[in-house]
Parts: C-alpha cells; structure tokens; sequence
C-alpha cells in the first residue's frame, strides 16, 4: 500500500468514525440534545433594542429519531440587563434570531426567522421546530449586532 493509499485510508476511517459517534444515539425513540460538532460554541451574546440591553442566551438541538428531519431549536436565556429609564420601565431585551442550516439541497442555504423577548431573569427555553430534512447539516444561530454559534450536525 502506498503513502497516499494510507493518507487515504485513515481519511476515511476518521470520516467514518465521526459519522459513527454522531449517529450512534439516534436509535433511542425520544427527542434528546442532538450529538453536534461545535464549531463557535453553545452561548449565543445577544443585543437587543431596549436601552443596549443584552444577555447570554444558551442554543439546544434537540431530534427524535422517530420523526426524521425535523428538528426543535431552543433558546434558553440567562437572562438580560440594560441601564436606562426604557429599561426601568419595561425590561423586555427583543431581537430575531437566525436559524440558518446549509445542505446539500439546492438552493443549499435555508432559513428561518424566529423572534425573541426575553427579560430580566433565567427563563423557561423558548422552542421552535424546524423541518431541516436528514443529513449531514451546518446549523448557525445568530441574531443581529451578537455573537452566533454554529454546528456540524447529522439529522436522521
């Protein structure tokens, strides 16, 4: 076997091998947290239109390998902080977050707007089903003026 046939080789064992651990767990029948490859992190900073205000924001995947290529996003915010007398008055930090996902399905770029209001305080996540389709995915989050996050991600 050559060099190059062994280059070759342990490129596609490592392929496979990371195709193996991300679909290892869908054969559980339940929506749980989707195995991903993090390529910018799971906190998303977001900056809203009330006063500046802005907060961390935690992103989840979540399939059930019952219902292949859907997906559900949900957005966990730690909540929001702004100084101002906007603020005061009402301490609601709004944006739209940016689900994006790029596939092999033409036109290759998707996505979907969902709009937030979060306040002061740790809240219950907001969740929203996507239909994304099954295959290998690379799924961005992001919302003007914040920091994103984004993941390689194999849909059932």
């Amino acid at each position: 076997m050559t060099a190059l046939h062994r280059t070759a080789a342990r490129t596609l064992s490592a392929a496979v091998l990371t195709a193996a651990a991300l679909l290892g767990t869908t054969g559980i029948a339940s929506a749980d947290e989707t195995p991903r490859i993090g390529v910018v992190g799971e906190e998303m900073w977001l900056t809203g239109d009330n006063s500046g205000c802005s907060g961390a924001v935690h992103v989840g995947i979540q399939n059930n390998p019952a219902v292949p290529g859907r997906v559900t996003v949900t957005l966990t915010s730690r909540g929001m902080n702004a100084v101002g007398p906007e603020w005061d008055r009402n301490p609601i930090c709004r944006n739209v977050v940016r689900f994006g996902w790029y596939d092999a399905i033409a036109p290759f770029s998707h996505e979907v707007a969902i709009p937030v209001a979060f306040g002061r305080g740790p809240e219950a996540p907001l969740r929203t089903d996507v239909v994304t389709g099954s295959g290998l995915n690379l799924f961005s989050i992001t919302a003007n003026l914040s920091k994103g996050v984004s993941y390689y991600v194999a849909i059932p």
